[in-house]
């Protein structure tokens, strides 16, 4: 499907405010700038900070459009904003001139989404992309669409009926993966019980044991080493499993 082009100058109505790298940042500016920076993009500078009220124009249904998160829960309610010029983003090259401005979205201290668009010489038009460069389009195609099935299990060769989760939320998905890939392995050799869930990642799988505070995860193919997840991760991740139930 062709992307639907407006004359809507996105670069208008946030207005990239270049500031020092040495300007102190609130506390909101700085979980953004982190969360930016987790996700692999240098930051070049900081933008406007300012906060953005969705009313169903249709610049909000442009930028929803890229959000993964439901338009409805944030209608007409104020959301805080950050922009960044960066590089290391999937869009920097589409112009030739190797950045890109992102906009962050937070409610109270959580990153919600975002939105990018591509810096150019000349003045650009447009609808946004996703805050890692994907259309709408892309974000709503079955084969491009990531996610991340959880199982939960009754033995390490049996799963639950009617059991399976599905993270389709890219936030939701970024939290398992970093929660894996922070975990901490544990010397030695471990028979454990039979496991809570499996999170099946597509190339990789681990078996799962959770509670509200704490996660020990294994990796199906070294069924004898175990990788001990950090308690916030582990509160998180039970959140979203149980939430889901």
């Amino acid at each position: 499907m062709e992307r639907v082009i407006t004359l809507i100058m996105i670069s208008f109505l946030f207005l990239l405010i270049a500031c020092s790298e040495q300007e102190l940042l609130s506390d909101n500016g700085e979980i953004a700038k982190n969360h930016l920076i987790d996700l692999g993009y240098e930051i070049l500078s900081i933008g406007q900070i300012s906060q953005y009220q969705f009313n169903g124009s249709v610049l909000d249904e442009q930028i929803w459009g890229v959000q993964a998160v439901e338009r409805e829960h944030f209608l007409n309610k104020k959301i805080d904003t950050i922009s960044f010029e960066v590089k290391n983003h999937p869009l920097d090259d589409m112009f030739g001139t190797g950045k890109t401005m992102v906009t962050v979205f937070l409610d109270g201290e959580s990153v919600i989404g975002g939105w990018s668009f591509p810096i150019a010489e000349e003045e650009l038009f447009g609808a946004p992309y996703s805050l890692d460069g994907k259309t709408a389009e892309e974000l709503q195609d079955p084969e491009t669409k990531e996610e991340i099935n959880i199982y939960g299990m009754e033995s390490f060769t049996k799963i639950m009926d009617d059991s399976l989760i599905v993270l389709q939320n890219p936030l939701d998905i970024k939290l398992v993966k970093d929660s894996i890939k922070t975990a901490v392995k544990q010397p030695g050799i471990f028979d454990m019980t039979d496991p809570d869930f499996l999170i099946d990642l597509g190339v990789d799988s681990y078996f799962l044991w959770l509670d509200d505070t704490s996660g020990v995860i294994m990796n199906t193919n070294e069924t004898h080493t175990i990788f001990i997840l950090s308690e916030e991760y582990a509160i998180q991740i039970f959140d979203i499993v149980t939430s889901q139930n």
